[in-house]
């Protein structure tokens, strides 16, 4: 079986969390002895971190890393070229110029072939909200052009709201986001600081969390910080100054650390260390960064308009609103916790992952999919 996947950004970038989501998935692929062949820009890659614009060979298939940004003609080019020499298209992302222009591509010379589609929070009623008509133009294809097309939600949320968007009644499946965990460290001492990590973008509500920490009853008199993790696309500096601005109307000045981008190891000691993670966005179809948090034995607050039921019933965290006061209560539930429950909640955040969630574990269900829809 041949798999081409046409791609935005890709590992080693760190550009949103599907450049580590199709990195653990066609590495575990790969590794079933499945042909895997990645085309992709280097956006969010060091210079001189890996070769360009020629294909190389790796444990995670083969990979064209094409200099420049997804609307590059010469990138679109290369993995229309990869088409005809593959059996599936795995598309991620819907509004992703590279996999929007090889879905259409696809459609109109390669009909028989299949074309798997990931969602990746794309049709939201929030994320429509953004360049709506660019969106609602591309959507048209999507909804013309179903035979043979597989859509993928990471929750079942999604997949509810896919069907309303496209109006397509069938040809749709749901699995989970899988991770390849990072090592874990021995012996980290914690830190009474509670960590956001993710773009800094208006859909993740962080002034919700900022406001949430100074109307808490337990989070400033016990000395805890919060510290943001994140960088943003310079269409969204307005957002960030104006966290800046109620961090200082708040008085927060030094309770709240703005970190900006970090990754690798430090990324993951940061995770480990922290009391808890907090997730308090207003939509998110699944968010990654949860599952590197409970790979640490880190406990999670997510709201409810992510995925993250999941949380209460093994309890590794909270699944709550996002409105200030409901994250300033969750907040203090995971201060207030003796250390036997507390310790118990890393434990089992542990345990979580381990059992479903590591992508070793769950490759199958992937190829078990893409078996299925090749005949």
């Amino acid at each position: 079986m041949k798999i081409l996947f046409p791609l935005m950004a890709f590992y080693p970038s760190q550009i949103g969390g599907v450049s580590n989501t199709t990195y653990w998935l066609t590495k575990a692929l790969y590794k079933e002895k499945i042909d895997v062949t990645i085309v992709s820009t280097n956006v969010g890659i060091e210079k001189n971190q890996i070769e360009t614009n020629k294909f190389i060979r790796t444990d995670y298939g083969k990979v064209f890393y094409g200099q420049g940004n997804a609307f590059n003609p010469k990138i679109i080019l290369k993995a229309l070229s990869q088409v005809k020499h593959n059996d599936i298209v795995h598309i991620n992302g819907l509004f992703d110029p590279i996999g929007l222009v090889t879905f259409i591509y696809t459609r109109l010379f390669f009909p028989s072939k299949i074309l798997i589609c990931s969602i990746r929070g794309g049709l939201s009623s929030v994320a429509l909200s953004y360049s709506p008509v660019r969106k609602r133009f591309s959507l048209l294809f999507y909804r013309m052009q179903n035979k043979n097309v597989y859509f993928h939600g990471t929750s079942q949320k999604e997949i509810e709201d896919t069907k309303k968007v496209l109006k397509i009644k069938k040809n749709y499946f749901y699995l989970p986001n899988y991770i390849e965990p990072k090592k874990r460290f021995k012996n980290i001492e914690l830190k009474k600081k509670f960590i956001f990590l993710g773009r800094i973008h208006p859909i993740k509500s962080i002034e919700n969390l900022i406001t949430a920490i100074s109307v808490s009853n337990f989070f400033l008199i016990n000395g805890f910080i919060l510290e943001i993790v994140g960088t943003f696309e310079n269409r969204h500096v307005s957002y960030y100054n104006k966290l800046k601005k109620l961090v200082q109307k708040l008085g927060l000045d030094n309770t709240v650390k703005f970190s900006g981008h970090i990754e690798g190891e430090d990324k993951e000691r940061k995770l480990a260390e922290s009391y808890a993670l907090v997730l308090p966005s207003s939509t998110e179809n699944f968010g990654n960064v949860v599952l590197e948090a409970l790979n640490h034995g880190t406990p999670v607050i997510a709201s409810k308009y992510t995925p993250w039921e999941i949380l209460e019933k093994y309890k590794t965290g909270i699944y709550t609103d996002n409105t200030p006061q409901a994250l300033a209560n969750s907040i203090d539930s995971i201060i207030k916790m003796n250390k036997k429950e507390y310790l118990s909640y890393r434990t089992n955040s542990i345990n979580l992952i381990d059992n479903k969630y590591t992508i070793k574990n769950n490759i199958n269900n992937w190829v078990e999919i893409y078996n299925t829809y090749k005949k």
